[in-house]
């Protein structure tokens, strides 16, 4: 650029040539590391939704296994014990849907200012959030489940 000034006026004095994303990443910092930190700590939140319903499901899988395996010896399927075991999944993960619904919605005037170009209520992100959470909290509980529904009756009723 200094060059092509040079040749249009060999008088001007060029000093200091930035491109514009190099001039507004000084200011821009704070909020790109904050956002980071926010993403991060999203992250970190999604893993630990995961881990503690994997934990719950499992436990309660453990709890359940001789209930589980006398389902089996009568005749239940396995699609029917699956079945059982990830539906009440679903009760709390709802109930903690509704409740962060709820406070995004009290809080969004607080949200806005951590916003750039999104609006606080956007459908597409709270619909977007919300499958998440679910799908989220429906994969950890899936690997229980499926171990519940291959529950051998026979173990499960020695282990006793």
């Amino acid at each position: 650029m200094r060059h092509e000034i040079r040749t249009l006026d060999k008088l001007a004095l060029v000093t200091d040539v930035m491109t514009m994303d190099e001039r507004i990443a000084p200011r821009t910092a704070r909020f790109r590391f904050l956002s980071g930190l926010s993403g991060f700590f999203a992250a970190l939140a999604l893993v630990l939704v995961l881990v503690g319903v994997y934990g719950a499901m499992s436990y309660a899988v453990v709890q359940r296994t001789r209930k589980i395996g006398i389902r089996v010896a009568i005749g239940a399927r396995r699609l029917d014990i699956f079945r059982t075991v990830l539906l009440p999944t679903l009760v709390p993960l709802g109930i903690g849907l509704m409740l962060g619904m709820a406070a995004s919605v009290f809080l969004r005037q607080t949200i806005a200012v951590l916003l750039f170009g999104v609006r606080p209520l956007e459908p597409f992100i709270l619909i977007a959030v919300s499958l998440l959470v679910i799908l989220t909290g429906l994969a950890a509980a899936f690997i229980p489940a499926r171990r519940a529904a291959e529950v051998d009756p026979i173990r499960a009723l020695r282990q006793e």
